[in-house]
């Protein structure tokens, strides 16, 4: 956000089904207060747009002065655990040490991954992190650290957060017949997975980038039993 006169000023987004006035809008909000130079952020509520190809502009009111429109922007949103935005400042405060970092490791892609401690509010379905990944998704931080070190499906920008970024990776259950020579593997299931990636920061909660939001099994809540099994051991590092 930059006014050029180094004000805030209050940004309003709508999501729409198609980029023109007269399409059915899906949902819009207003951040207040958005200072130049930074970057606003919304948490848009779960199941509005989820699963859906939509398009979106923004457009900021500083004063009485209304701007016009920002260019439509198209977005193919994921079905699945994509609209908890845990930094946004329409959620809920998150407890005190839900910004605790739980271990660290590098990507695929050359970047630090932070995994935290983060939380999860089973009522609201709002968090972030290693508590939310267990208790939500059956799944731990080893399944991520694989999960961002594999993505074979690749590595794709957020539809909507431009700090955050999507790992694509499909997990393999095998299974073995035979002994010896006579044994044969072959793959028994398979699950496409993702794991959401924040690389915001903000000094006053945490150090460094936020990292981990979340990690799930494509197209359901809870994974699958074998999941954290197929993922091998692999000891991560403790921050000292």
């Amino acid at each position: 956000m930059n006014n050029g006169q180094h004000r805030t000023s209050n940004v309003t987004i709508e999501v729409r089904t198609a980029a023109k006035d007269s399409s059915k809008r899906l949902w819009s909000d207003v951040v207040n207060d958005v200072a130049t130079g930074t970057v606003a952020r919304l948490r848009i509520p779960p199941g509005k747009i989820a699963g859906k190809q939509v398009n979106w502009r923004a457009r900021a009111t500083t004063g009485r002065a209304t701007g016009a429109w920002s260019k439509w922007q198209s977005a193919a949103v994921p079905a699945d655990d994509v609209t908890t935005a845990e930094t946004s400042s329409h959620a809920a405060a998150p407890p005190a040490d839900a910004f605790t970092l739980l271990t660290y490791w590098e990507s695929t892609d050359n970047k630090l991954i932070n995994y935290r401690q983060g939380y999860w509010d089973r009522t609201k379905d709002e968090g972030f992190g290693n508590v939310k990944i267990k208790q939500k998704h059956d799944l731990d931080a080893l399944s991520a650290h694989q999960m961002t070190k594999h993505p074979l499906r690749g590595i794709v920008p957020d539809p909507l957060i431009m700090t955050r970024y999507h790992y694509l990776a499909t997990s393999y259950r095998h299974k073995c017949d035979g002994f010896l020579w006579w044994k044969e593997c072959y793959v028994a299931e398979s699950r496409n997975t993702r794991t959401i990636m924040d690389f915001n920061r903000e000094s006053s909660k945490y150090e460094g980038t936020l990292g981990v939001l979340t990690a799930y099994c494509e197209g359901m809540t809870v994974c699958p039993s074998w999941m954290r099994a197929s993922f091998g051991a692999v000891l991560l590092p403790v921050p000292g």
